[in-house]
């Protein structure tokens, strides 16, 4: 059902990361998410509206793990699986992979209908980190990040986070 391994989707503007509580600014623009057995590091990141941001998504766990961001969890067949507001939503990105330019649908893992489904994800499968480069949208508020692999049972297990934009 899922063509994605780790995501980094409706997915990340971070201006700042931090390990726990409210998160910690920063000044340079870029934050690396790691994702493991049913947790993000950081598991909360702050954003400025209009920073343009360098966000790695990186899977240092033994599964596969993905990254998403939005809001109102979407159900199907009585799992989570995905979200019913993606916050990447019509962005413009560039993905980079090694440091190299990918496009979308290899950013993303490949197999996914549109990135427009979702608005955007990036894909780790495991020792390669896809990089997103965006400018931070004028979405001021508390979106959550989520893993929904293996039928939603990451994010049923606790692997969800925040993203924090602010003015």
């Amino acid at each position: 059902m899922r063509a994605f391994t780790t995501i980094l989707a409706a997915a990340a503007v971070v201006v700042g990361a931090c390990g726990g509580g409210g998160g910690v600014a920063a000044p340079s623009g870029s934050v690396t998410i790691t994702g493991s057995e049913y947790k993000f590091s950081p598991d909360t990141v702050r954003l400025k509206v209009g920073q343009e941001v360098r966000m790695t998504f990186r899977n240092d766990g033994a599964k596969d793990h993905e990254m998403m961001i939005g809001k109102g969890v979407k159900m199907t067949g009585g799992k989570p699986d995905g979200y019913q507001t993606w916050f990447m939503q019509g962005m413009q990105m560039r993905f980079e992979r090694d440091g190299k330019a990918i496009d979308a649908m290899a950013a993303m893992g490949g197999g996914m209908d549109e990135p427009s489904d979702i608005g955007m994800m990036l894909v780790d499968k495991g020792g390669s980190p896809v990089t997103l480069v965006f400018t931070v949208p004028d979405k001021v508020g508390e979106w959550e990040m989520g893993c929904f692999e293996d039928d939603g049972t990451h994010y049923d297990e606790g692997m969800k986070g925040k993203v924090i934009v602010e003015k």
